[in-house]
């Protein structure tokens, strides 16, 4: 009995220091205290409202991105440095946003995104937009619960499943992104990387087309 009565208290203390999944509704809204945004932030996978848009860019491009971000002397005022890598070619651009009231602005004005809930402890949830969802973190990779928390968050908008983007961070050893016609050692990855990710773009294929099939198909029953 002793013994039972111990198993039941061990659980019990689990079960309190396991963390509560977050609903849709705390999900979909913004973060209630701003994060500390500077330092590095690795881009660990996206989601777009219409599937085309992330399943393409993850297919043709499939790129590794990392962005730094340091604070200035103007208040709220941050500056970026995205680093770009893909298929062994770099690209680097800096930029300053302003970040006010859960979100971040570009100075002028082209963009914003506003950062939403997560339990993930060091990751931003971004929805620039209303368009695409993302999910940077301060580690190279995600556990798969975090990761499976942001799948949610995706359905919880009604958006495509998440493309996890390439995790090979090395910005040092990469070539310039300076690609010749002639080369096509280039379109060669590319056409290999399109091949593995099939599935992925049928399955798009099949969110996009079939429903508005079946829709027709009832009008016309």
């Amino acid at each position: 009995m002793k013994k039972l009565c111990v198993i039941v208290v061990v659980l019990s203390l689990v079960s309190v220091c396991r963390p509560v999944p977050l609903t849709c509704e705390k999900l979909m809204k913004p973060v209630d205290q701003d994060p500390d945004l500077t330092g590095r932030w690795y881009y660990i996978a996206g989601s777009s409202k219409v599937c085309w848009a992330i399943v393409l860019f993850n297919t043709f491009l499939w790129p590794s991105i990392a962005v730094d971000i340091t604070s200035t002397e103007t208040p709220d005022v941050y500056n970026y440095n995205d680093q770009l890598k893909i298929y062994g070619h770099c690209l680097n651009n800096s930029h300053l946003n302003f970040y006010k009231n859960h979100s971040i602005f570009s100075v002028d004005g082209y963009y914003a995104e506003v950062l939403l809930h997560t339990s993930c402890p060091d990751c931003i949830v971004l929805n620039a937009h209303d368009y695409t969802l993302g999910i940077l973190s301060r580690r190279k990779a995600i556990t798969e619960a975090e990761l499976k928390e942001f799948e949610m968050q995706t359905e919880c908008f009604g958006w495509s499943k998440p493309q996890v983007l390439n995790n090979e961070f090395d910005y040092q050893n990469c070539n310039t992104l300076d690609v010749n016609p002639t080369e096509w050692s280039l379109a060669l990855k590319i056409f290999e990387r399109a091949y593995t990710m099939r599935h992925s773009i049928a399955s798009c294929i099949i969110d996009t087309f079939l429903p508005s099939s079946f829709q027709l198909y009832n009008r016309h029953k």
